[in-house]
């Protein structure tokens, strides 16, 4: 079930909805007012991108240290 912040353009006022919820409220109010934001996706990306950035650090610093061992055996 993904989670939908709604925020209000004029207003600024935001809104935590689940999908049903949603499609509920847009069937009131008109859609091109709104901001709609999918909280579960944006939260999946951030967790991808901190792998990815631990990941690059990781292989990093493997590289560093072996090329720290090859200098020191010439």
């Amino acid at each position: 079930m993904n989670l939908y912040k709604i925020t209000n353009y004029k207003t600024n006022a935001q809104q935590i909805m689940n999908e049903e919820e949603k499609k509920q409220f847009f069937k009131i109010n008109k859609e091109w007012l709104y901001n709609v934001q999918n909280l579960t996706l944006l939260k999946r990306q951030k967790k991808d991108n901190i792998l990815f950035t631990s990941i690059a650090v990781l292989i990093s610093v493997f590289l560093y240290l072996a090329l720290c061992e090859l200098l020191a055996i010439l």
